[in-house]
């Protein structure tokens, strides 16, 4: 266990995704050896910012006709720290993501992460498509 605390700013990035995520997030927290946050947008999203973000190349979802997780609060994007700032390696990524499965294994959730869309919806068919970040569940 570490000392890691999720910040005011990433808890108000929490409002709106389902208890059960929130629950999640922190337990993968208390888990992982590597700091992390909620991204900027990293919560529950509304249609116009899920288009916004699919426009930008960042989504494979519309939210129109494809929606996104985010817009149903099943969802959040995370961002490394390390020394307190935003580190975007990827290995910091994958070491963040073995303590979400930790953590979702010990609640019972199934998740998939952005870094292998094999669980994800059948939309998703772009495989090569990551967002390292991104932790979605059922």
């Amino acid at each position: 266990m570490n000392t890691f605390t999720l910040s005011n700013t990433s808890l108000t990035r929490l409002d709106g995704v389902e208890e059960r995520g929130k629950i999640l997030v922190k337990m993968a927290l208390s888990l992982s050896p590597v700091d992390f946050g909620i991204a900027f947008d990293g919560g529950k999203r509304s249609a116009e910012k899920q288009m916004e973000i699919f426009k930008a190349g960042n989504s494979k979802c519309d939210g129109i006709t494809t929606k996104s997780k985010h817009q149903l609060g099943k969802a959040i994007d995370f961002v490394p720290f390390v020394n307190n700032k935003a580190n975007m390696g990827s290995h910091n990524y994958y070491i963040i993501i073995g303590a979400f499965f930790a953590a979702a294994k010990s609640l019972g959730l199934e998740i998939t992460s952005g870094a292998n869309w094999a669980n994800a919806a059948a939309f998703i068919t772009d495989q090569t498509f990551q967002d390292l970040g991104h932790i979605e569940w059922k």
